[in-house]
């Protein structure tokens, strides 16, 4: 309410200043001065408004509607912004009372007056931008809240003279709405950069100055950083200044830590004195006391204590009930008591209490019968309504399985799934950012798996249930992020969007790009991270995003098929998928999820779907078999000793067949010669060519080993792909132009002397992330070049700049070069280039480079170390390298997923090539050259060190 205080108190005076006629003693003065007053005496009752004394309010609104007929009038000598500024006023003071409907009328009403007379380009206007941002916020619309915020900081950094106040107001209310979708980054710099503001500026009020101190605890804490978090709490605790209400917050930030940290007595006491200051200042029916009475009742869930915990729950929706016709707080309470219910297997109870939740957070929904489910067009409530369904869902399948009414119960929970999904499509696609979209993607995970294995149940017990459901819904779990930022890419090329335009995004992106590099160069080289130097960065970084995202808007306004290019992310089905699979070719996909592995086995006239439980160390057994195939090998030559080798190999034997038996056993009799396999989670990391049928009988003799797909008479030629839609994505993809040229090669010269490279890695002590000289990088090129003409680049002329200006020209894209894996941050995955001095870069092309390149090729080979893994996030998949290409335009790519021998490369690229040159599927070629390579190298050198690493992805067909 300060804030609100000092605007209205802000706005009253500059309306007497600007508005006061000249002329003395006329009618004009009298309207003038009346609507002055009316004004006044509006502004000094809007700090008393609020939703407990609505008195205040309509007194309030009675003198400012006054005011505002008076300035309509049609003889009315009062000028536009003070007219507008009546709108914004009026606006306010109904958002401030939840009547929102009415508000967003008056606000952009106000718009309307400015479109109509001065223009957009004053405060007045700003402020109507503001509110209906703040109105936005509250219903969780954050995509139309970040547009509403960001047009009004558009406005306010054009006035003159600055108003740092307002601008510090909207980057916190832009960080607090980034916040919410947990793009953290984005969030953590509009908050930094707001209290940079008012560190620069100290007329900004102490008040402002608090509040986006109080918003940047919350920001530390959802970041992780604890520590920073609790110092930032506690010095503003000791901050005499504070209001009652940014106490009050204060204590519930302190609270919500301790909460998270499992300091439980302490975050008690936290809440509790939390709402002593509410109550104290308040009084009992405080709207602001739903948080605290809601976190202390997780607090009592947490404790055991279901009794105490319900009766939180019932103060909050006594609460919300008192001030509210319908509030999200009320239906998150019923949720909760739902969901306690139902741990306690108080089924019928848990059923009432989550129907009655669903019809709280959707105005209009009034069906109780738990056979119904609202529409997803009127929640208050994203979060909440998502939890809900959910919630159903789980409730009704354990039903299903507890009652003789299985079937009834069945259907019902497979519709709340299919339901639930829908939702989380339809707001997945309203985020303004990939980081939004893939905040809450491990909680959806959970939905995902138990959504499939609901509808697999429902085929198994005959129940009229499609078989297809469960491979659409998989499907939808992979496809969403990758496939999202693909349609983005090549709808900027597609929709006749001229050429200038086209260059302006691709070269905005690239300045958001670069500006990000610098930004984290300046971060690491200074120990304050608000520096001058590291703010002015962060404000040219957010001035570029936003022109960024301004010109999207433009584009989709203006451009209706980009708008359905971009947004039309149907992913496909399983009739698409067959009639898109040749003969001889099947789609062998996966989901992991906790408590069970579901195989999907597609082929042009047959469909399969297993389940396989997961009651066996997946992830462990994947860590063994890759360190079995490189540990030895890419071992310190200190400590490559007999006993490692032997210890590694049967790490390898151990896992290579137990994978198999769990992962191919069920499904390889059904198998034909090639196969396109889609990986889910830790499964990315494996290549499956290297797993085992049986055990060896001779340790030794590698070349004899039973691979899958290896053995005589039962071969396989095995490629992969991301999802299933994206391999129809890439194997259909039209380029935006014809590339000319046939193939480009870079092969990088390294003479021994990396110490810059080494000093940039991300652990520069560790001897693993030293890049060493490539030996046979060179001779590996020249030789392609020999086979398939073209272009080679040697040595210091294989720079990054020249890369990204040539490689949009050509259909083959060879790199020979360094690449490593970052396992942390997937996007900071590089491949080497050759050396500038000083640059900011050293070189390094990023995966978030990647994205920002136009390729018009056919193939992309990353013959470079670890292309093909990195950053492995829940729901997301593995941010790699080969992933970037993809995105960036290629059909395919060959790519690695271990640190390779360059001289053992070398042979397997040739081969490679040769038989791509004969007129070889991609799959097809990559197979044949490994038998190749098993006819020149035996026993050691035929280990699947030296030829398992390199998989297809995409696009497998020839060349034409």
């Amino acid at each position: 309410m300060e804030v609100y205080k000092k605007w209205h108190t802000a706005v009253t005076a500059r309306l007497i200043a600007v508005c006061f006629p000249v002329l003395l003693g006329t009618p004009l003065l009298r309207a003038q001065s009346e609507f002055d007053d009316l004004l006044a005496q509006a502004s000094l009752r809007a700090a008393k408004c609020e939703l407990t004394k609505p008195k205040n309010c309509d007194t309030c609104l009675l003198f400012a509607n006054r005011a505002l007929q008076i300035a309509e009038s049609d003889h009315s000598s009062v000028s536009p912004a003070p007219r507008i500024s009546v709108y914004a006023f009026i606006g306010d003071i109904y958002h401030r009372l939840r009547k929102f409907d009415t508000a967003i009328r008056y606000l952009n009403q106000g718009i309307h007056v400015a479109d109509s007379t001065i223009g957009r380009n004053c405060k007045e206007v700003s402020d109507c931008f503001y509110f209906l941002g703040l109105i936005e916020e509250y219903k969780q619309a954050y995509g139309k809240a970040l547009q509403y915020h960001q047009t009004c900081l558009e406005i306010r950094e054009g006035l003159v003279p600055s108003l740092f106040a307002e601008l510090a107001k909207s980057h916190q209310r832009l960080g607090a709405c980034y916040g919410n979708v947990k793009d953290h980054e984005r969030e953590k710099q509009h908050l930094d950069y707001a209290k940079w503001i008012c560190e620069q500026h100290p007329e900004v009020s102490p008040t402002i100055y608090n509040s986006i101190a109080i918003d940047r605890v919350a920001s530390a804490a959802n970041a992780g950083e604890m520590d920073e978090a609790i110092r930032l709490v506690e010095g503003l605790l000791a901050n005499l200044a504070l209001s009652t209400e940014q106490k009050s917050s204060a204590w519930a930030r302190l609270a919500n830590i301790y909460h998270n940290r499992g300091k439980l007595e302490l975050a008690s006491k936290a809440y509790q004195r939390q709402i002593e200051i509410a109550e104290h200042d308040k009084g009992p029916y405080d709207s602001w006391l739903t948080w605290p009475y809601s976190d202390l009742g997780q607090l009592l869930e947490r404790q055991g204590d279901t009794t105490g915990a319900i009766r939180c729950y019932h103060r909050v929706i006594e609460i919300s009930r008192h001030n509210f016709a319908y509030h999200y707080s009320t239906g998150t309470s019923e949720y909760r008591i739902a969901d306690l219910h139902f741990r306690y297997n108080k089924y019928d109870q848990a059923l009432r209490e989550v129907q009655q939740a669903l019809i709280s957070l959707n105005p209009g929904f009034r069906d109780s019968s738990i056979a119904a489910n609202p529409t997803l067009n009127n929640s208050i409530n994203y979060n909440y309504f998502r939890r809900a369904l959910w919630l159903k869902g789980r409730i009704l399948t354990e039903m299903a399985h507890k009652t003789n009414n299985s079937n009834f119960y069945l259907q019902n929970a497979l519709l709340t799934y299919r339901q639930c999904l829908d939702l989380i499509d339809r707001f997945r696609n309203d985020l303004p950012t990939i980081g939004a979209r893939s905040s809450d993607l491990a909680e959806i995970r959970h939905i995902y798996e138990e959504a499939i294995a609901i509808e697999m149940e429902a085929v198994a017990q005959n129940t009229g249930a499609a078989p297809e459901p469960a491979f659409t819904t998989n499907e939808k779990s992979k496809a969403f992020l990758l496939y999202a930022g693909i349609r983005e890419n090549q709808a900027i090329r597609f929709s006749g969007i001229p050429e200038e335009i086209r260059k302006k995004e691709l070269n905005l992106k690239q300045r958001i790009n670069q500006l990000e590099g610098t930004r984290n160069e300046a971060l690491s080289r200074s120990k304050n991270d608000k520096d001058s130097l590291t703010m002015d960065l962060t404000g040219k970084l957010l001035d570029t995003r936003r022109t960024y995202e301004a010109l999207i808007k433009t584009i989709e306004d203006q451009y209706p098929e980009y708008y359905r290019l971009k947004h039309d992310l149907t992913t496909a089905g399983l009739n698409d998928i067959q009639q898109s699979l040749p003969p001889d070719q099947a789609l062998l996909e996966y989901f992991v999820g906790d408590s069970s592995i579901f195989i999907f086995l597609v082929k042009k006239n047959d469909y399969r779907a297993f389940e396989v439980k997961k009651d066996f160390p997946l992830e462990d057994w994947v860590k063994q078999l890759r360190h079995g195939i490189y540990g030895y090998h890419t071992a310190d030559p200190n400590r490559k000793t007999d006993d490692l080798r032997d210890s590694c190999a049967n790490e390898y034997i151990e896992s290579a067949t137990a994978l198999y038996q769990k992962l191919l056993a069920p499904v390889d009799s059904l198998l034909p010669r090639r196969v396109v396999i889609v990986p889910d989670g830790a499964l990315g990391y494996i290549p499956f060519e290297a797993l085992l049928t049986d055990r060896p009988k001779r340790a030794n003799r590698f070349h004899e080993y039973p691979y899958f797909g290896g053995q005589t008479g039962k071969e396989h030629s095995i490629s992969y792909c991301y999802s299933a839609t994206l391999l129809r994505e890439m194997t259909t993809r039209q380029h935006r132009q014809t590339p000319g040229k046939s193939f480009l090669a870079y092969a990088p010269y390294y003479d021994g002397d990396t110490t810059l490279l080494a000093s940039r890695s991300i652990d520069s002590n560790n001897p693993a992330n030293r890049l060493p000289p490539l030996k046979y990088a060179t001779e590996e090129v020249e030789a392609l070049h020999d086979i398939m003409g073209g272009k080679a680049v040697i040595g210091r002329s294989a720079r990054k700049d020249s890369l990204i200006q040539e490689a949009g020209q050509y259909r083959i894209v060879h790199l020979s070069t360094h690449g490593k894996a970052n396992d942390k941050v997937g996007d900071y995955s590089f491949l080497a280039f050759s050396e500038v001095k000083d640059s900011v870069d050293n070189e390094w092309l990023y995966v978030r480079d990647i994205y920002n390149l136009s390729l018009n090729a056919d193939m992309v080979v990353l013959s470079a170390c670890e292309t093909g893994i990195g950053e492995l996030k829940r729901g997301e998949g593995i941010i790699s390298l080969a992933r970037a290409f993809a995105y960036a335009g290629a059909k395919s790519i060959v790519t690695t997923l271990w640190s390779v021998d360059d001289a053992k490369t070398k042979d397997l690229m040739v081969f490679f090539y040769r038989h791509l040159k004969q007129g070889m599927t991609k799959d097809e070629a990559l197979a044949k050259a490994r038998s190749d390579y098993f006819d020149k190298y035996k026993s050691g050198d035929a280990h699947p060190y030296f030829w398992a690493g390199f998989i297809g992805i995409g696009d497998m067909g020839a060349f034409k």
